[in-house]
């Protein structure tokens, strides 16, 4: 797999867009620090796909944006719908450590307004 060669080569992308996530994405960038620039286009995930969407939202919030609060200074998910990776109390919380933060793009869910 791709992230997973990233990976055990040791390449710390400094700059990512993405338009599917998955777990070795999630793996690989919870493997280092350095990550500037994140962004994420989650329009592709099915709506039955949401229960995996979430878990990988839970992992990026709690595991990887903590590998990166030194770093990261820009941060743009978007996604189709309502769930966890819009903005919520418990996203804020893990977005919040990330010092450096310029630029964040994210949609705001409905029942945190």
């Amino acid at each position: 797999h791709f992230w997973n060669t990233l990976q055990s080569s040791r390449v710390k992308l400094q700059n990512l867009t993405v338009h599917q996530g998955d777990a070795p994405l999630l793996g690989y960038l919870r493997s280092y620090s350095g990550l500037v620039s994140l962004s994420f286009d989650l329009c592709g995930f099915r709506h039955n796909d949401r229960r995996d969407s979430d878990a990988m939202a839970d992992v990026m919030y709690r595991a990887v944006l903590p590998m990166h609060t030194e770093s990261l200074k820009v941060l743009h998910i978007r996604t189709p719908y309502e769930g966890k990776w819009t903005l919520g109390r418990s996203q804020l919380d893990g977005i919040l450590t990330c010092r450096c933060l310029t630029s964040l793009v994210i949609g705001v869910g409905l029942s945190e307004v």
